[in-house]
Order: C-alpha cells, then structure tokens, then sequence
C-alpha cells in the first residue's frame, strides 16, 4: 500500500546518539495538525526498515491515524552483514529512548498515547524500554523469540524469561504477533508465557514464518498470501493500538 502524500507526510529525523553515531529516523504523520497517537517501530536484528513488515505496517497505520517512527539499528547501519548489538544492548536501548524523547517533543503527537514495537531481536530491546518508561501506553512484540531447546516446562519459560523479564508485575496492554510457521517461535511456549502477566498479553497468531511469509506457498501464489496476512496483521495493530 502506498499513501499519497495528500493523506500523510514523510520527514527524516538525524539524532544525535554519541559523539560518533548519528541515528536516521523515518517518521511518518497522518496530515494535520494532530495530536496523534504514535509508534516507536523497532527493526529485527537483520530486518531492516525498509522491509515489508516493517515499512507496509507504517503505511497502513498512518492510514488509521497513527504516526510512525521507524529506524535502523546503528550496528546494522555501519555493517548490514556481519554488525552486532551491543552486548548489553544498552546502545541499542538508548537509540530507542532518544527516538521516545524526540516524539514527546513534537506537538503533533499525543503523549498520552506513545507506545513501542519491536520486530523479533527489535522486541527484546522494545519491552526492556517499555519497562524502563512507565509512561508508555503500549507494547507490541512482533515475531517474539519465543523458543527453548529444554523439555521442562518451567525452563522452558525461563528461557523466554530471559528475552522478556518481569512480565509479572506488567500490567499495561502488551499484543505478541506471531506467524503460525515461525520456527522462532513456538505456540504452545508463547501462549504459556503471555499468560503468566500481571495483565495476560493478547496473542495474535497468523499465517507465515519469521517474516510472515508463506514458505510452503510457489511464487506465483506466495505474494498473494503474504498480503492477505499483512491486511490482518496491520488491522490487528491499528485495533490494538486505538483501543
């Protein structure tokens, strides 16, 4: 889906991380003058902006009336192939929160209803800023790494544990997206898991794999199904999020 220009505008954003990096932002606003509700859209780990999940999601929420900031990680932008996250992920923690501070800042967004997502690794660094920022509205936890290579149930969840802690005493609204397929994911783990918050997350399960494509689908019929599921996928957000 591509919007005109007549129903939103596209800005980019350089904020200043460190005295070496410099973060580019994508942000795209519904027209007028707002307030409007907004999104801080993490990438994966090699799943960058421009990809189909991340940029089609941006272009149908403005639709709805949301404005998104959507970004690379500054590893990723220095070296795509072979860059690495911080090991504590605090660099990648920062980046989010001066995208966070810089959207409070501007006046066409709400910040009554500022939330973040996060695209599989992008979930992980997503939820430690959600539990860093208590103002947050929302958490969307998209293709979540959800996998345990353990039989025993409890350590199963430890070790999703690990990836998202302290969901026991989390009450905001948090959504965990995954594809039916995704082989970072398993279902019956991920539903477990989004029981045992303080406010039990909503699980939206839909078609595809990591990247909500069809795997088992041939060419000629795989795009098809992926936008069939990027229709859901971007209407389950926009109901989230507005809700």
């Amino acid at each position: 889906m591509n919007l005109s220009s007549e129903i939103k505008s596209t800005s980019i954003l350089h904020l200043r991380i460190s005295d070496a990096h410099v973060l580019e932002v994508c942000v795209d606003f519904p027209e007028g003058a707002g307030p409007f509700p907004a999104l801080i859209l993490a990438p994966g780990l090699r799943y960058d902006m421009h990809r189909p999940v991340i940029a089609q999601s941006a272009d149908h929420l403005v639709a709805q009336g949301i404005a998104v900031y959507r970004f690379n990680w500054i590893f990723y932008t220095v070296d795509a192939e072979n860059g690495h996250p911080s090991a504590d992920l605090s660099a990648e923690i920062a980046s989010m929160q001066v995208i966070i501070a810089a959207a409070r800042s501007d006046a066409r967004v709400n910040p009554h209803q500022l939330s973040v997502a996060g695209k599989s690794f992008g979930s992980v660094v997503a939820w430690q800023v959600f539990q860093a920022d208590k103002r947050l509205q929302r958490c969307i936890l998209m293709t979540p790494l959800c996998k345990s290579e353990v039989t025993n149930e409890n350590e199963a969840l430890d070790a999703v544990r690990k990836n998202y802690p302290d969901v026991e005493q989390e009450s905001r609204p948090v959504a965990m997206m995954a594809g039916d397929q995704d082989p970072y994911c398993e279902l019956p783990l991920l539903y477990r898991y989004a029981a045992s918050f303080a406010r039990p997350a909503t699980v939206i399960v839909l078609p595809g794999n990591h990247s909500f494509e069809m795997p088992s689908e041939d060419i000629v019929s795989s795009e098809p199904a992926f936008q069939r599921t990027m229709d859901l996928l971007v209407r389950q957000l926009g109901t989230f999020l507005l809700a």
